[in-house]
């Protein structure tokens, strides 16, 4: 673990915010859960947060769906994390990275609930159209890839067609990926992780980037990436960038994101995740802040809207 937010504003968190918790590895999304992750006041009363995970920014985040306060507002509370147990592979012991690695030591992070400020949360919203469509479009939807069929009896990779709304909402939206259930090492994982990875995982899990097969299969692509010199939208204009988490504060850059893989964890993903990276080569790996924008997009849940022409491939 590197980093807490509550760290970075005096030990307070607002009553309707989010409680963020930052890694400097990838994470096993089965030990996500809401008993590697526990909540609790100073009373000792446990809450039922809905616990998510962005493997592009490895930030574990928890929060609720209801909106509004719900925290109370001059309560401390406590978020718990425990030592993973060596046959543990369902997160009832505490968070584990893809390799097998725990926490060296339980961690207990301590905050304040304060009155909200009104600011708006650390992500604009983001738009299927203008910032995902078109990365989708550029780098996945090659005739030979995730196209829509061109009506001669051919058909996408996997039935999957990422360069149109309807195509996201009837092959990909909550979709189970096929090859999350395909071959021993999806279903036994590693000898490294001894823990499954992926089974059932849909291709998009609307709300949970870290449940969702397409971000670790963009992950894969080779290389470091990059911040994008220009993140362009539909029609080719610039869009805002997405503001980096200040939670790791042993880096140089407190405000810089931490995506590239190690060279272990990138051997350990390719044999976790079947089937080739997207986008597939020559393409070059999605940009860090195209990959955030992906996973922002399913975080804030992925929703599929008609929209105008936009250039294709």
């Amino acid at each position: 673990m590197v980093g807490f937010n509550g760290a970075t504003t005096g030990g307070t968190l607002p009553d309707d915010g989010t409680i963020q918790i930052a890694f400097d590895r990838l994470l096993s999304p089965s030990s996500v859960t809401r008993q590697s992750f526990s909540l609790s006041d100073d009373s000792g009363n446990y809450l039922n947060p809905v616990i998510t995970y962005d493997p592009v920014r490895r930030v574990v985040t928890l929060s609720t769906n209801s909106g509004g306060a719900w925290l109370t507002e001059g309560v401390t509370y406590n978020v718990s994390m425990g030592v993973a147990k060596a046959s543990d592979s369902t997160g009832l012991t505490g968070p584990k990275a893809i390799d097998g690695a725990t926490l060296t030591k339980a961690v207990t992070e301590t905050f304040l609930a304060v009155a909200s400020t009104g600011a708006e949360s650390e992500y604009r919203t983001i738009d299927l159209c203008n910032d995902v469509l078109p990365l989708f479009q550029n780098d996945c939807s090659s005739t030979n890839c995730h196209g829509t069929p061109p009506g001669d009896g051919t058909y996408p990779r996997e039935g999957l067609a990422l360069d149109s709304p309807i195509g996201l909402a009837n092959t990909a939206i909550g979709r189970v990926s096929q090859e999350s259930n395909t071959g021993a090492q999806a279903g036994l994982g590693t000898a490294a992780s001894a823990a499954p990875f992926g089974i059932d995982m849909p291709i998009i899990d609307p709300g949970n980037p870290g449940n969702s097969w397409l971000m670790y299969k963009l992950l894969l692509a080779p290389g470091s990436p990059a911040l994008s010199p220009n993140p362009l939208s539909c029609g080719g204009t610039a869009v805002s960038p997405l503001p980096a988490p200040a939670l790791n504060a042993s880096t140089a850059n407190p405000d810089a994101p931490t995506v590239a893989l190690s060279a272990s964890e990138q051997s350990i993903l390719n044999e976790l995740i079947l089937g080739e990276q997207m986008p597939y080569p020559p393409n070059a790996a999605l940009a860090i802040d195209e990959l955030e924008r992906i996973s922002a997009w399913i975080a804030q849940g992925a929703m599929v809207v008609q929209c105008p022409s936009c250039p294709g491939p």
